[in-house]
């Protein structure tokens, strides 16, 4: 699961015209951060070391980094919720 987060994000970030995540995409930094966090707060601060690890293994330009953070934290948020639960045929996390 880590690892399909970390690639998700680093497609995210290095993908010329993409400005969303998949609902699988989603799911996999959402499984990740509600892993090691409780609160919202505690999953934007784990998506936010996600978004560092993945900028180590595959450098992206500032611009994007910003966008890429955004994106995760709106995953934390719950904004992406309903396209996992809509990809996973309505079973919720």
């Amino acid at each position: 699961m880590f690892r399909r987060a970390i690639e998700a994000i680093i497609h995210f970030a290095t993908e010329r015209h993409k400005s969303i995540f998949s609902p699988s995409e989603a799911a996999d930094i959402k499984s990740v951060m509600q892993s090691y966090g409780e609160t919202t707060e505690q999953q934007k601060a784990v998506g936010t070391w996600l978004c560092d690890y993945a900028e180590h293994r595959q450098p992206f330009d500032e611009i994007k980094h910003r966008h890429t953070l955004n994106e995760v934290g709106d995953v934390a948020e719950g904004r992406y919720d309903w396209k996992i639960d809509r990809g996973r045929g309505g079973i919720s996390l």
